[in-house]
């Protein structure tokens, strides 16, 4: 099997076409054989519209399963790079210069910053008309055609996603993650989370970070289950999802996970018939108090994650239970090899502090 997006997803759907893939509000539900008819003719689309192999593609779309959708197909025929749609023009300005992209794709239904900037500087506005009669993350796209360099869908080693990354320690970086990357990279939360078929995602992570779009959704789509996509993090609405959508697990930053453990007294009755499997955590160091708060309110096991966005996310996590887990470790490697090293690059003995380095796929 080709190590693509689009090759991971039509594995899945052989699992079966008429599985449920995402889920959206309002009950609707896009099988298997729904989202890659979706991704097959956006792919198309883009080709007409001028956009193929090498191309670098914005988007700034709310976060839904029209924006999921979006930029999984734009990965399969280009270069995605999602932005939040709630940045100022100031920030957008300096995404789009740094990104320089062939066209910025925005939600038809209001207006955006990143039109008028991207008109601005003379590049392309594709509009994305959601078509809500129909399954979750069915839309179109409408735009100027022209002809593209290269069409067709993406092979492994071009770049799927190029992600702005969270800025921790300096401002925001872009980020280029291969197919092979990303598939390895969410294959790796699969091992980890054990995900199969039968699990579902609550996805209340931000979709312009691999939190949400690698972790949350492509890791159930490369495992054959279902992902429901929220407009984001509400910290009401993340309980009535919860009733809604009967996930099986959910990724969310320690900050998220410490905001839902303050508010779940105010729902008793949902948390008591919440049927999660695992919950992943990451960001920043959860804590063996939270952890153990997160667990004895959801009856499951919060794993603990360490990553970067360079990094196709996962590098070490916690394993999952019967596996041995130590609250205050971040747990072991998936997928990659992690050392610790001094100044030279010299790999340091156990117990040593000094710089982590990684590698792997």
């Amino acid at each position: 099997m080709s190590q693509t997006i689009y090759s991971y997803i039509r594995a899945s759907a052989g699992l079966s076409w008429l599985q449920p893939a995402l889920l959206g509000e309002e009950s609707r539900l896009q099988t298997y054989a729904g989202l890659i008819g979706q991704i097959e003719s956006t792919v198309a689309t883009l080709n007409a519209l001028g956009i193929g192999r090498g191309d670098r593609v914005a988007l700034a779309l709310p976060n839904g399963p029209d924006a999921a959708v979006c930029s999984i197909s734009v990965a399969c025929a280009a270069t995605s790079a999602p932005l939040n749609p709630a940045s100022t023009p100031a920030e957008f300005r300096n995404y789009l210069t740094r990104i320089n992209p062939k066209a910025v794709i925005v939600d038809d239904r209001k207006e955006s910053h990143a039109a008028s900037i991207a008109k601005g500087l003379g590049i392309a506005v594709i509009r994305l008309v959601s078509e809500p009669d129909k399954p979750a993350g069915t839309f179109r796209l409408e735009g100027t055609p022209q002809t593209a360099s290269h069409t067709g869908f993406a092979e492994p080693d071009d770049v799927a996603l190029l992600v702005l990354t969270s800025g921790s320690t300096s401002r925001p970086k872009l980020a280029p993650l291969t197919h092979r990357n990303v598939t390895s990279g969410a294959m790796n939360n699969v091992v980890q989370l054990g995900l199969t078929d039968k699990d579902r995602c609550l996805c209340v992570a931000a979709l312009f970070y691999t939190q949400g779009i690698l972790v949350s959704v492509l890791s159930s789509l490369f495992a054959g289950g279902s992902v429901a996509c929220t407009p984001g993090y509400d910290p009401v609405r993340f309980f009535e999802w919860l009733d809604e959508f009967q996930p099986t697990w959910y990724a969310a930053p320690t900050a998220l996970q410490q905001s839902i453990v303050a508010r779940a007294a105010q729902y008793p009755e949902i948390v008591a018939r919440a049927n999660l499997r695992v919950i992943r955590s990451s960001s920043a160091h959860a804590g063996s108090d939270l952890i153990e708060k997160v667990e004895k309110l959801f009856r499951a096991p919060m794993l603990d994650s360490y990553g970067l966005t360079e990094t196709s996310s996962t590098i070490v996590g916690e394993p999952l239970p019967p596996a041995r887990r130590k609250h205050g470790s971040v747990g072991i490697a998936f997928g990659c090899e992690i050392g610790i090293a001094d100044e030279l690059g010299r790999l340091l003995p156990v117990g040593a502090t000094g710089e982590v380095l990684v590698r792997g796929p």
